[in-house]
């Protein structure tokens, strides 16, 4: 079964709103001293970045105020980078611009 755009985007938004919930309340301070929180986020932005990868260019193109290339991005960022991520990084990512992306991705699959 092949999956849709629609698929992708459900994926990244999914993820965006698992990261929401691993790091409400949670201070950069817990980030790093949490291997298991670390984990957890990492993971969420590396599956974010795969999916949004996945989406066709097409639908990416209908959609540009979604920051597409920047989530793909932010994905090999942190594969290819095997000796730590850095937590400055990832905070911001969390806390400016995790919020936006969440919610045009929610108007986007309501159709609005």
């Amino acid at each position: 079964m092949s999956l849709s755009d629609e698929d992708f985007v459900r994926h990244v938004l999914d993820e965006a709103c698992n990261i929401a919930a691993f790091m409400k309340d949670k201070s950069i301070e817990d980030l790093r001293s949490n291997i298991m929180l670390d984990r957890a986020v990492t993971r969420s932005l590396e599956i974010m970045g795969e999916a949004s990868k996945k989406v066709s260019k097409e639908y990416q193109k209908k959609h540009p105020s979604l920051p597409w290339r920047e989530m793909s991005d932010t994905r090999n960022r942190i594969i290819h980078f095997y000796f730590g991520i850095d937590h400055e990084v990832i905070m911001d990512i969390v806390t400016n611009e995790l919020p936006t992306l969440t919610e045009k991705l929610t108007r986007l699959l309501n159709g609005e």
